[in-house]
């Protein structure tokens, strides 16, 4: 009898540790024809089959605490003119050692309905012009954001 519930709580508990580090897939425009605000982040949905999906890029996000959101994307998704803006230069160009940053131009608020769809508190709205970390493994890109309530 304790086998069994031992077995059950350890089936339990691997669940929702999975849950929790599943990202939701959005999609995402960080700059061109939807908005002029320049390098950045300018829009961001979630999931939809929108007409706009053929401009924005299909990425995911991970909740990392309650204002810290972590977007993945695959590098290869994107064309030359894309790294050049992303990163300033092709991706074949960048170096091991390079610290890359993303740069966010202008200030952009989340609108309600995204930030309930990935989970975070509709007070974390705000996400700040400045430098975020960027990070490139296996050919995946992670960008950090840290979301503020102002």
């Amino acid at each position: 009898m304790i086998k069994i519930v031992i077995t059950i709580a350890t089936l339990i508990m691997s669940f929702f540790a999975t849950a929790q580090t599943e990202g939701k897939t959005a999609q995402a425009n960080f700059n061109g024809k939807l908005c002029d605000i320049g390098r950045g982040l300018c829009n961001l949905d979630s999931f939809s089959t929108s007409n706009r999906s053929t401009i924005m890029k299909a990425i995911k996000t991970y909740k990392k605490s309650e204002n810290t959101m972590v977007i993945e994307m695959d590098v290869m998704n994107l064309s030359k003119e894309e790294q050049n803006k992303f990163f300033g230069k092709e991706y074949s160009r960048i170096t091991s050692d390079e610290k890359l940053y993303f740069i966010q131009d202008e200030d952009y608020v989340f609108d309600l309905d995204t930030l309930l769809y990935l989970d975070f508190d509709y007070h974390y709205k705000y996400l700040k012009k400045g430098s975020y970390p960027l990070e490139i493994k296996d050919d995946k890109i992670y960008v950090t954001l840290t979301l503020t309530k102002q």
